[in-house]
């Protein structure tokens, strides 16, 4: 993949605790990159295979949940949360960067 998902960016949003600023930048970052790239496959194959190729709904969720532990300091998002839902979302992207490789590989991403 040309532009992955799991980068040294996204590795900022697991210390949202401590690097605020950063780890929500780096939040909303994945969340923009997510968006567009599941639109792109959304209008050429479809929501399921968006859905398939990506985990779309779920890794969404995750990051802005993750997002919500960073920036809201009254968020129900606890620090044992936020990992888990981090680690989801990584691990998540990492398989949707093989899928896009090995059978997407004409969009460009």
């Amino acid at each position: 993949m040309k532009s992955p998902f799991v980068t040294d960016l996204f590795s900022k949003i697991i210390e949202g605790e401590y690097e605020k600023s950063l780890s929500a930048g780096a939040a909303r970052s994945a969340l923009e990159h997510l968006e567009s790239v599941g639109e792109s496959i959304r209008q050429s194959q479809g929501d399921d295979v968006r859905e398939n190729v990506l985990g779309y709904r779920e890794v969404k969720r995750c990051l802005e949940q993750c997002l919500d532990f960073i920036e809201n300091p009254s968020s129900v998002v606890t620090n044992i949360d936020h990992a888990i839902y981090y680690g989801y979302a990584a691990t998540r992207l990492k398989k949707a960067e093989e899928i896009i490789d090995s059978e997407l590989p004409d969009f460009g991403f």
